[in-house]
C-alpha cells in the first residue's frame, strides 16, 4: 500500500486515528521540505546566472585595461565560479532522498509512541478494573466465611456435625502484563508501577 492510499485510510480505532494523523503530519513536513528546497534551487539558479554575468563583465575590465594572462588568476581566468549545475542536482536529489527518509522514519518513531501511549492508557483501565474484581471477590469471601463461622457455631450449640468446608479465595484475576516500549528514547518503561503479585493467592489466607 502506498503513502498515498495510507492518508487515504478511514480510521475506525484510537489506534488509527492517531497513526493516521501521525502520518498526515509527516507528509505535511516532507511536503514543505521540498518546497523549501524547490525555492533553494531556484535562489542557487539565480545567484548562478548573475554571478556568470558578473564574471563576463569583470573578465572584460581586466581585458581593457591590458592586465598580464593568467595574474592573479583562481580559475583560468583570475575569476570564482560555482559549482556546475549537474552537481548541484544531484545533491538537490540526495538531499531529497534523505529529507524522505528522515519524514518517513520520523513518522514511524511517532505512530510507534502513540500506539505505545495508548497502549498504556487501556493498561491502566485494565489494572483498575483488576483491582475492583479482586476488592469485590474479597469482600464476597468475607461475607462467606462470616455466614460459615456462623453455621459452625450453630451446629456447635445443638452438638451436630458440620462438615461444610471453609469457603476458599479461590482464584483471583491474573495481573496484566504492562507493554513495552519498542524504541529507546520513548515512553519511559517506569511510568506505571508493576501490580503486586501477592494478589493471586490461593485458598485461605487465614
Amino acid at each position: 500500500m502506498s503513502q498515498v492510499d495510507a492518508l487515504r485510510i478511514e480510521p475506525k480505532t484510537r489506534n488509527e486515528v492517531a497513526l493516521l494523523a501521525a502520518l498526515r503530519e509527516a507528509e505535511s513536513q516532507v511536503t514543505f521540505y521540498k518546497r523549501r528546497t524547490m525555492e533553494l534551487q531556484a535562489t542557487n539558479i539565480l545567484n548562478e546566472s548573475y554571478c556568470k554575468t558578473l564574471q563576463d563583465q569583470l573578465a572584460f575590465q581586466e581585458e581593457k585595461k591590458g592586465q598580464k594572462k593568467g595574474k592573479g588568476k583562481l580559475m583560468g581566468d583570475g575569476l570564482p565560479v560555482l559549482l556546475s549545475g549537474d552537481w548541484f542536482f544531484e545533491r538537490v536529489v540526495e538531499f531529497e532522498a534523505w529529507q524522505q527518509q528522515e519524514g518517513e522514519e520520523k513518522a514511524a518513531r511517532l505512530a510507534t509512541r502513540e500506539g505505545h501511549r495508548l497502549a498504556l492508557e487501556e493498561y491502566r483501565a485494565q489494572v483498575e478494573a483488576r483491582k475492583e474484581q479482586i476488592a469485590a471477590r474479597r469482600a464476597e469471601w468475607a461475607e462467606e466465611k462470616r455466614q460459615w463461622e456462623e453455621e459452625k457455631e450453630a451446629a456447635k450449640a445443638v452438638k451436630r456435625k458440620f462438615s461444610i468446608p471453609k469457603p476458599k479465595l479461590g482464584k483471583l484475576p491474573p495481573v496484566i502484563p504492562r507493554p513495552r516500549a519498542r524504541e529507546t528514547g520513548g515512553d519511559s518503561g517506569d511510568e506505571l508501577a508493576d501490580v503486586d503479585a501477592d494478589d493471586d493467592e490461593q485458598g485461605d489466607s487465614d
